[in-house]
């Protein structure tokens, strides 16, 4: 994927000799799509030029495109709790508390690896990038060795993070470090750490070892399957004229937790049987994880089209995680005073956070877009027939206003039925009981924390762009976080107010 700077308006200029559009395969693929069907029909322009999108098809191509997606967003959510209720209670996570503690570490970075993947092969397919076979090769292969650099050094960083909050807590007083036993703890990132296994003995370096063993290798195996899964979905999207700015976001965040998850369950599993735990295997695994990691590296570097997030894909991914830190701190005393919190803060978070992740994706390709068109300097879309293709589903067409009230409009009364069906739901299947006050209040919050994701998400996206810093990257980390941190704090809101006005919700 070429960076921001490839993609630069020209009033931004670049130093950078290796950026010259005529020296990127990429962008020169996407100039020559702007300007060569144009040079012989300049003057029946006027006549090939296709009317402004009418409001109802725009709105009917992002329905079509989101519901289903956000829908599936929500089943993933479930699957993910109830398989995390049962890791939560499983013999390796007894045997090395650390494990529990590297759970929500581990998904929030994962989660956010594979969200700037999407979003960044997004923007190239509605770019027109992925339409040439050689760049497309170079572009996916890229930008699959660079989030394998960054699944292996961030699970890396989580591990020895996980294992020495884990040595601070056995010093600690047993009643500091209990966790409340809650339906989805622990991915939500507001939970309290474990409590230490009682006659546990202390951990050494083959524990530390083995958290290293298990949290590479989870995520790893986790950035192979679901980054070539992901760059399947936007082609394939691309094939059928799908926009995949609507579809990539929800599903990475959501499977990205769920694959994770599972494989760290597996690997955990595995590697604390007795008669493997006892061998050199769980030294062995982190070499060959590293010697993975070098050669990832040398890839990356290789390639013209991801070199440069070498060193600009890093602060975003770990000022999110300083930031869910904090959150856990902040909500640490309302996960524990309220009942069934824990799983209405997955859904108005994950839910506000997805449709949020959506108009990001669509809103930076539309940057991007009419950024290279502007370069190009042609503004005009391809003949008449392909663009309305390129615009089908609400695609992005570089000549098209991103018409910013309507997207965010039709993502939020997309997003309210999805909601409403969660509710129906947990109701009917008996897992809670939900007086009408607090339903009416918890939808009237919910509705006020898509709101903040949108608003967000706008503001600072443009705010990223202003200073030459890729959307693609460094937004949507940022935004998961913010909008994790204020639906949950909305959330404690809602409880809050149910209760002063006389409202059944149960306190701990």
């Amino acid at each position: 994927m070429s960076t921001f700077k490839e993609h630069a308006s020209p009033e931004y200029g670049s130093d950078d000799e290796d950026l010259i559009p005529g020296e990127d395969p990429g962008l020169q693929s996407l100039l020559a799509t702007f300007e060569g069907r144009h040079r012989g029909q300049r003057a029946s322009k006027s006549s090939q030029t296709k009317p402004r999108e009418g409001r109802w098809p725009f709105v009917m191509g992002i329905l079509k495109e989101t519901a289903p997606t956000l829908f599936a967003t929500i089943i993933g959510m479930v699957f993910t709790g109830e398989l995390l209720e049962h890791v939560s209670t499983s013999e390796a996570l007894k045997k090395i508390d650390e494990l529990f503690i590297l759970i929500p570490m581990l998904n929030n970075l994962k989660g956010n690896i594979e969200m700037n993947l999407s979003a960044r092969l997004s923007t190239a397919a509605n770019t027109f990038q992925l339409d040439d076979g050689p760049t497309r090769r170079i572009l996916l292969s890229g930008n699959l060795s660079f989030i394998q650099v960054q699944a292996l050094v961030l699970s890396a960083l989580a591990a020895v993070c996980s294992f020495g909050l884990g040595r601070l807590l056995a010093t600690l007083p047993e009643a500091e470090t209990q966790a409340p036993p809650r339906r989805f703890r622990g991915i939500i990132r507001a939970s309290k750490w474990p409590q230490k296994s009682p006659g546990k003995t202390k951990s050494g370096f083959r524990e530390f070892m083995a958290v290293l063993s298990i949290g590479m290798s989870a995520a790893s195996m986790s950035a192979l399957v679901l980054g070539s899964f992901m760059c399947s979905v936007v082609v394939i999207c691309r094939r059928f004229t799908l926009n995949p700015d609507n579809i990539s976001p929800p599903l990475a965040s959501c499977l990205g937790d769920l694959l994770t998850l599972t494989l760290f369950t597996f690997m955990a599993v595995t590697l604390t049987r007795p008669f493997v735990y006892s061998t050199p295997l769980v030294f062995v695994i982190p070499v060959l994880l590293f010697a993975l990691l070098i050669t990832a590296l040398l890839a990356t570097f290789r390639n013209k089209s991801v070199k440069s997030m070498l060193k600009d894909g890093w602060s975003p991914l770990l000022g999110a995680m300083v930031i869910s830190s904090g959150t856990g701190i902040v909500l640490d005393s309302f996960v524990t005073k309220w009942d069934d919190f824990g799983s209405f803060a997955i859904v108005i978070s994950g839910l506000s956070g997805s449709v949020g992740s959506i108009y990001i994706s669509r809103l930076s390709t539309s940057l991007h877009a009419t950024s290279a068109a502007l370069s190009a300097k042609s503004a005009s879309p391809r003949t008449s027939h392909q663009r309305q293709l390129s615009i089908s589903s609400g695609a992005v067409d570089p000549t098209e206003p991103h018409r910013p009230l309507l997207t965010a409009a039709t993502l939020s009364v997309v997003a309210l039925p999805v909601q409403i069906a969660f509710i129906a739901f947990v109701y009917s299947a008996g897992w809670m009981e939900l007086p009408m006050l607090f339903v009416g209040f918890y939808l009237l919050f919910f509705c006020f924390s898509t709101a903040f994701s949108l608003v967000l998400a706008h503001f600072l996206t443009h705010f990223l762009w202003a200073r030459k810093l890729d959307p693609d990257t460094y937004c949507m980390p940022i935004h998961s976080s913010l909008v994790d941190l204020s639906a949950q704090l909305m959330l404690a809101g809602c409880y809050q107010l149910v209760s002063a006005l006389g409202g059944d919700v149960k306190a701990k």
